[in-house]
């Protein structure tokens, strides 16, 4: 049996101190940077359509395409972080 906990409005949560700002912010990094070079390599199998390879082009375009929308969730998940913790909001 699998339970899940939601936190309630008394909860600690990670961006409640600076320590877990800073270590959100790093995993953003580490894993937009990981996004970053996943596009890249798509990017050069999706040049494989121009030589008519449509299998590797495919995976190439899916590769660019899902890691480019990984890396704007990313960051519009940074930029929400940072707004609420701008207007004091815990």
């Amino acid at each position: 049996m699998v339970y899940i906990c939601y936190p309630d409005e008394n909860s600690v949560t990670a961006t409640d101190s600076k320590t877990g700002q800073f270590a959100s912010t790093l995993q953003r990094g580490i894993l937009g940077t990981l996004l970053g070079i996943v596009a890249i390599l798509g990017f050069g199998l999706l040049r494989e359509l121009a030589t008519g390879n449509l299998l590797w082009g495919g995976v190439g375009l899916l590769l660019f395409v899902g890691a480019g929308y990984g890396i704007i969730a990313l960051f519009l998940e940074g930029y929400d972080e940072g707004r609420d913790v701008s207007r004091g909001e815990q």
